[in-house]
């Protein structure tokens, strides 16, 4: 897994889980480490973010963290979405 380490993680910092997606479940490791990300527009609103290393080398950057902080509404119609802190 040498992609975990182009993130700046290291394997000791990872906790093995398992996680849903549509064909079912598999395993992935969650970093018991936080990265920060902030939206430009709500500096005032930081995500704290468990980045989730999947097997199929993709990297989960923190949607269920992501939406603990705002709420998204999506406008379809008008091809939008818009952010608000609840």
């Amino acid at each position: 897994m040498g992609y975990i380490a182009v993130f700046g993680y290291d394997p000791s910092q990872l906790v093995e889980e398992e996680m849903g997606q549509a064909g079912g479940t598999t395993k992935s490791q969650v970093s018991s480490v936080t990265s920060t990300a902030v939206v430009p527009e709500f500096p005032e609103a930081p995500v704290l973010i468990r980045p989730r290393f999947t097997t199929g080398e993709y990297v989960l950057w923190g949607r269920s963290d992501f939406m603990n902080v705002f709420m998204v509404t999506f406008v379809e119609s008008h091809k939008q979405f818009v952010l608000t802190i609840p």
